[in-house]
């Protein structure tokens, strides 16, 4: 596919934090009605208890890949004890289970597809094949080994804990009755380098879900409100990014992504106007543990440590 028809591609990619593959939209009603007294005050406090344990878990992850070990470290001056301890800990950093992942990309120049199946208990660099792709002789893209702090189970905690509750205005209700609020900032980390200084133009809507003790963020939508110019040459006309997020199976703290959406329109100086729509889809979650399970492969065991 020409360049030019993956602008829309390469700027979802810069949205997703720390980064990679992202995006998503769910039905919420058009409610804007103001809410008010104790039950909008329990709601407020699920929005903080939501985004306090996104921090909680980001933290963990950060102190767990710092004390992993490095692939190549065989470094003498480790016991053999505190190298089995290492290992332990590296065991919890790898991703807690297989995936699917569906890309869809159209653009002015076409459409572009690609189905993957990732397997954590595969070595490292073959955790990823190709299930089907459209164009069938479009390059090969880099695949991230989505382990430790980036990546497909780490997406939730780092865009999340970047957010604030302070001055958050409730929307209304969605058609499930879960409370929708629009958040009073976007913060530049969840955005690529290049689009950080365009934070202050992008608003954020978040809907909360799940139970009092463990609620978390079921949707995150980053948008425009109205058109702006980059740079001169550039007028961005439309900008919108939807990430749907749910708990794990079996592994209710672990938010995973199930569909990411985004949808842009640019109007070049002398290159006209460039549309985009991408679309990511988490499919067919399967918790490591469980990933050999009933098949007779050794590696049952190990992934049950």
């Amino acid at each position: 596919m020409p360049m030019r028809g993956r602008i829309s591609t390469g700027l979802a990619i810069l949205l997703l934090p720390v980064l990679l593959c992202w995006f998503a939209s769910a039905a919420v009603s058009a409610g804007g009605q103001e809410g008010g007294g104790q039950e909008q005050e329990a709601d407020v406090a699920r929005l903080e208890r939501a985004i306090s344990l996104a921090r909680e878990q980001r933290q963990h992850l950060e102190e767990l890949v710092a004390a992993a070990p490095s692939a190549d470290d065989d470094s003498r001056a480790h016991a053999e004890g505190d190298k089995a301890e290492k290992r332990a800990l590296l065991e919890k950093v790898l991703p807690p289970a297989a995936f699917t992942r569906r890309v869809e990309a159209s653009g002015n120049d076409g459409e572009f597809l690609i189905v993957e199946r990732f397997d954590p208990i595969r070595p490292p660099g073959r955790r990823w094949q190709t299930i089907e792709r459209r164009p069938a002789d479009e390059p090969e893209g880099k695949n991230p080994e989505h382990h430790g702090a980036d990546g497909t189970f780490a997406m939730y905690a780092w865009m999340v804990s970047a957010l604030s509750a302070d001055g958050a205005r409730f929307l209304g209700r969605d058609a499930a009755g879960r409370p929708r609020w629009r958040l009073a900032r976007v913060p530049s980390v969840l955005l690529g380098e290049k689009m950080r200084r365009f934070a202050g133009r992008l608003t954020a809507e978040a809907v909360v879900d799940g139970p009092d003790e463990g609620p978390y963020l079921a949707e995150l939508r980053l948008a425009i409100d109205k058109p702006f110019r980059a740079r001169g040459i550039a007028k961005v006309k439309q900008f919108e990014s939807r990430f749907t997020f749910a708990p794990l199976a079996g592994r209710g703290a672990i938010m995973v992504p199930k569909e990411v959406e985004t949808r842009i329109e640019l109007s070049i100086l002398l290159l006209g106007t460039e549309r985009g729509h991408t679309r990511i889809l988490y499919d067919d979650y399967v918790p490591r543990e469980t990933v050999f399970e009933g098949t007779g492969d050794p590696r049952a065991g190990d992934a049950e440590k």
